[in-house]
């Protein structure tokens, strides 16, 4: 399934669904995983916008979609074996980080440092 597969509509509000209290398993993580979530919610948008045909503005990634989908794929599962995050508390976290990246300057802002998570990644 691409990363991107089930982005939600942009939404600034806090997400508590389903029994998923989202500032509850943000104040578990760590910096470090805090930046892998974000990443990883960043490369997800990319990947998705790029699907869509929507690259105006849209920042220039020097990997190639399979390796922006398996740092998903291992950000997603170290978050859940090192943070112990639910499927579902991972889902709504990365659907919180889309929203916000979801402007254009946000997602801009985000890919330096995502580029160089990815790099020191060694995918």
């Amino acid at each position: 399934m691409p990363a991107h597969a089930a982005l939600p509509a942009p939404d600034h509000a806090p997400v508590v669904a389903d029994n998923v209290d989202t500032a509850a398993a943000r104040a578990r993580l760590d910096p470090a995983q805090r930046q892998l979530l974000r990443c990883s919610a960043a490369f997800a948008l990319v990947s998705h916008l790029k699907s869509r045909g929507d690259v105006a503005d849209l920042p220039t990634m020097p990997a190639t979609d399979d390796r922006l989908q398996e740092y998903f794929v291992r950000a997603g599962a170290e978050l859940m074996d090192k943070a112990g995050l639910s499927r579902a508390e991972l889902s709504a976290l990365l659907a919180q980080e889309v929203r916000a990246l979801s402007d254009r300057q946000a997602l801009n802002a985000a890919m330096p440092t995502c580029a160089a998570s990815l790099e020191a990644s060694g995918l």
